[in-house]
């Protein structure tokens, strides 16, 4: 029979393997990389994962990488230009501008709308856990940081939705639990199957509508 520390070393070196690839597929996916050491930190301070196991990952995940660098790029290129792409991928000179603009756009256009109040319940849940001292789960956290990390990258581009579209999907896998407690928690106030079915009505009409009046979809027809 597998022991225990066999499994979890081997469920350890295939995430190390899976984070590298996402990592090395787009550069989207480098902000990942902070988004796990912060889940990486907290496991730590909780004695969930040792330091030798977060060892582990990491070089698992270092395969991938160091075969992308090598496969990647010429002999010709330097790591300055590298890192200059990945910081400004469109060569902006107003920089600071775009970031703003791109700000305001998270809370005055439909799709950006979408996420934003999603996520908004996501914090509001996180907020309620933290409130009451409950455990988060080592991998929501990871999903949480790397989806605030996702909307703060997207300020820097040309401001095209689809570089939110990563956060958009994770914060809806969390997004059920998170309105049911937030439900929960209102019960005072509001009924929590009202509030979850309002939920539900509320972002499908939205949705609706994005694709119907405010997309390549509609704009093709």
């Amino acid at each position: 029979a597998i022991s225990s520390t066999t499994r979890k070393n081997f469920w350890l070196i295939l995430a190390g393997l899976f984070i590298g690839l996402c990592v090395v597929t787009k550069p989207t996916f480098l902000v990942l990389l902070p988004a796990v050491l912060v889940g990486a930190c907290v496991a730590w301070r909780r004695s969930t994962l040792s330091g030798k196991e977060v060892l582990t990952v990491a070089f698992a995940g270092a395969v991938p990488f160091f075969l992308w660098l090598f496969l990647q790029f010429q002999a010709g290129d330097s790591l300055s230009n590298v890192l200059s792409f990945y910081v400004n991928p469109y060569q902006l000179t107003n920089l600071f501008d775009v970031i703003l603009k791109n700000i305001g756009n998270l809370f005055t256009s439909i799709n950006p709308l979408y996420l934003m109040g999603v996520m908004g319940v996501w914090v509001w849940a996180f907020w309620i856990r933290l409130r009451k001292h409950e455990v988060v789960s080592v991998e929501e956290i990871i999903a949480f940081v790397f989806s605030l990390l996702i909307i703060a990258a997207y300020t820097r581009t040309e401001g095209w939705y689809r570089y939110l579209f990563e956060a958009q999907m994770i914060s809806l896998l969390f997004f059920p639990n998170a309105v049911l407690l937030v439900a929960q928690t209102t019960a005072r106030f509001f009924s929590p199957r009202k509030i979850v079915t309002l939920a539900i009505v509320f972002l499908t009409l939205l949705g609706a509508y994005q694709v119907m009046f405010s997309s390549f979809v509609a704009e093709s027809y």
